[in-house]
């Protein structure tokens, strides 16, 4: 059971209390975003610092802001709920809703591939270090996979420009 219904065909709110439910939600998220804010801030401040670095902070960042835009959205769309005859806020509601979303998806995707190719990485690297050293062509450290797609699929701007830039672009074609 829902704690209010909002009438999925016309997104209207049913009565008082769903009324004053969707203001109570319009404002927990609007007290969320300015904390989500100021945290990115900090973060961004601290980005350089070793153990933020590992954590891919550019991914990071963004996917800190997108939150904020999906909260913003999430406002409108309760606005939309509360004053079905304002057009505008559905179509901003509809315009938003699958590009922020399905970019925080593909971003966190990224990031969590990321994470997992350092590892696959430098548990390869590791084993095969010394083994460059004495043998300049070891066949086995030139033909990993892994040390062979480190420019492409081991690169975050090269991910982000063709994955995440195409996801984007699949929503705004859809709407």
């Amino acid at each position: 059971m829902a704690v209010f219904a909002v009438d999925e065909s016309t997104l209207k709110a049913g009565t008082e209390t769903d009324v004053i439910c969707l203001q109570v939600l319009m404002g927990l998220y609007g007290v969320a975003i300015p904390i989500l804010l100021f945290n990115t801030r900090k973060y961004y401040k601290f980005r350089k610092l070793a153990p933020i670095k590992a954590r891919r902070p550019n991914i990071t960042l963004a996917i800190e802001l997108l939150m904020s835009a999906m909260f913003m959205n999430r406002i409108i769309y309760c606005l939309y709920a509360i004053y079905p005859d304002l057009i505008a806020l559905r179509i901003i509601f509809i315009l938003i809703n699958p590009i922020v979303n399905h970019t925080i998806l593909w971003l966190f995707t990224v990031k969590y591939w990321l994470l997992y190719y350092d590892i696959q990485f430098v548990l390869f690297s590791e084993g095969n270090q010394w083994k460059q050293h004495i043998n300049h062509n070891n066949v086995t450290y030139l033909t990993n996979w892994y040390i062979v797609n480190k420019q492409t699929l081991g690169n975050e701007k090269f991910l982000i420009k063709k994955f995440v830039l195409s996801v984007i672009m699949v929503p705004i074609i859809i709407v």
